[in-house]
Order: structure tokens, then C-alpha cells, then sequence
């Protein structure tokens, strides 16, 4: 087993930024929480789509060999592949493999955004598609300390067991990050 030399998204982005409404802030202030939203709601629902998309061009060849190299041992996901048409129609409709896998987490996926200020005239400005998204009202951007979100994602999951990612979002356009983060570290 390779170790990966992969760096969390603290040493890579000290700080990140949350865009929000004023509404929004008081909410954030007065609870002391950000609130997640499952996949299924978010402002701009392309995103998980196209995450959609390359996830069935990356896992599909694996996928494949798993199914014809192993006998299913997890009873719920066989009875579904079963009730959808077998494992053949998993082969033939990559899309449904990975509609599978969002419905074996019981659709349970939520999502905090978080933008990063990586050139200079973001830094002092902010994004301007964040501005033009959650600035009608003035609009605010809060900045967070990411390892301290690093910090508190690791004790929700001890706390309540759910597996927490902080990631950066790949866009489709962006072909070559795409293809790095999906490569295995050795």
C-alpha cells in the first residue's frame, strides 16, 4: 500500500470564504452554524450533474471488472441491481450506476460551498459571480480558517458518523485538474 502525499485543504488554502445573503449572515450568526443543502437543492444543480458525468467515465472500467470478478455481498445494493435489470443493464447504462451509488447513500449528500481567494484581484474583491449571486441585498463574504472547518468536519464525524469531505469542486472545463485529482497518489 502506497502512502499519499495529498495535502488536506488547509495547507493548501489557508482560508476559504462563504457568500451569503444578509439573511443569510444573521442566520450563520445567531445559530453559530452553517447549515448544509442535500445535492438535490442546490442554487446551480449542473455541478453535481457534471460530477455525475465524470464519475461514470472514471469508475465505469473498474465497475465492470468489479462485477464480473466478485459475487455481490451486500444484499440491499444486489436487490436493486436485480430489480433494475440486472447487472447487464449497469453495464450498458453507465448513468444508472451512478444514480445507484447517490441512492445507495439514501440521497443523504449535503453541501456547504466555500470559495477560495487565490489571485490578487479576487483576494481584494472577492468573486464576482458570488457577488452578483448573493450581493442584492449588499451581500457578505465570510472568512473561515480551514483547518479549523478540518478540525470541526473530523469531530461531527466522530460525534454523529456521517463522512465529511472538504474538497475543491472540479468544473468540466477543467479537464487536466479533473484528471489529476482522480489519479491515485503513490
Amino acid at each position: 500500500m502506497t502512502e499519499s502525499t495529498e495535502k488536506k485543504v488547509s495547507e493548501v488554502y489557508p482560508s476559504l470564504f462563504h457568500y451569503t445573503t444578509y439573511n443569510g449572515l444573521i442566520g450563520i450568526l445567531q445559530s453559530q452554524s452553517l447549515w448544509a443543502t442535500n445535492y438535490q437543492f442546490l442554487n446551480d444543480s449542473t455541478e453535481f450533474k457534471l460530477a455525475a458525468e465524470r464519475l461514470v467515465e472514471e469508475i465505469l472500467p473498474h465497475y465492470k471488472k468489479y462485477l464480473k470478478d466478485k459475487i455481490l455481498s451486500d444484499q440491499r445494493f444486489a436487490q436493486f441491481i436485480e430489480s433494475e435489470g440486472g447487472t447487464s443493464k449497469f453495464m450498458d447504462e453507465p448513468s444508472t450506476l451512478v444514480q445507484s451509488m447517490y441512492i445507495a447513500t439514501g440521497d443523504e449528500i449535503y453541501i456547504t460551498s466555500f470559495s477560495k481567494h487565490t489571485d490578487a484581484p479576487v483576494a481584494a474583491n472577492g468573486h464576482l459571480s458570488q457577488w452578483r449571486a448573493y450581493g442584492a441585498d449588499g451581500g457578505y463574504a465570510i472568512e473561515f480558517n480551514s483547518n479549523e472547518i478540518e478540525i470541526l468536519l473530523h469531530e461531527q464525524n466522530s460525534k454523529f458518523g456521517f463522512l465529511p469531505l472538504l474538497a475543491d469542486m472540479i468544473y468540466s472545463g477543467d479537464v487536466e485538474k479533473y484528471a489529476s485529482e482522480m489519479q491515485k497518489k503513490s
